[in-house]
């Protein structure tokens, strides 16, 4: 039986249902490339695995001064101004033409869902490893905060619950799971080890008491 646990804190002032907005414009301003797909591929992934994942929001984090404008004006347009200034992702800007642009983390982009499947924000898996392999698609100017939601890969039809750390887990546990075991999972990814406010909760609402920790 897990324990009760804190109500995990909000991570923006934003409703999901604009953050799910605006992430879906920017997300569809980009595309996944080559080095990014490599990776996925390395983790072995079949070509229709990609597909799936990319279907899913899978992108190469925008780092070009063109892309990262135009992102920023495509999530303009779908969001407004007001609630422009209060993404993670974005941050004003006096060099573009409309005031904003968006974080120039490289990488993996990941896209990072609540139980309703919305889009509440993003993980980049870093080009450049270092000492951080993961890091929230913030920009640096940004004062807004993305929190540290859990991402939940949800099948309608699944009883069981996988609970992993980190988002890219939780994707391929969901694709690979019914391939091996050939029963439907919802797999849910808290951002880290001890990070784990909001998991009972998120259980209860998706209404799954059959729980595996694998983190």
């Amino acid at each position: 039986i897990l324990p009760k646990l804190k109500t995990a804190r909000q991570h923006t002032e934003l409703e999901p249902a604009i953050l799910h907005r605006a992430y879906q414009a920017a997300l569809g301003a980009m595309q996944l490339g080559r080095s990014e797909r490599h990776h996925l591929v390395e983790r072995g992934l079949s070509a229709d695995d990609l597909e799936r994942l990319t279907a899913n929001g899978y992108r190469s984090a925008p780092t070009s001064w063109p892309l990262r404008n135009a992102v920023a004006e495509v999530v303009l347009a779908a969001v407004g101004p007001d609630a422009a200034r209060s993404l993670p992702f974005l941050q004003p800007s006096r060099r573009s033409p409309i005031g904003f642009t968006c974080s120039d983390i490289p990488g993996l982009l990941v896209p990072v869902r609540n139980a309703a499947r919305q889009i509440i924000a993003c993980k980049v898996r870093l080009v450049d490893q270092g000492k951080s392999r993961y890091l929230w698609w913030k920009a640096r100017h940004s004062s807004a905060s993305t929190g540290a939601p859990i991402h939940v890969s949800q099948t309608p039809t699944a009883t069981l619950a996988v609970v992993v750390e980190g988002p890219i887990k939780a994707d391929l546990v969901a694709l690979l799971w019914p391939q091996i075991y050939g029963e439907a999972v919802t797999v849910l990814a808290i951002p880290g080890a001890t990070a784990h406010a909001g998991l009972v909760e998120s259980l209860h609402q998706l209404g799954l008491r059959r729980v595996v920790l694998a983190l």
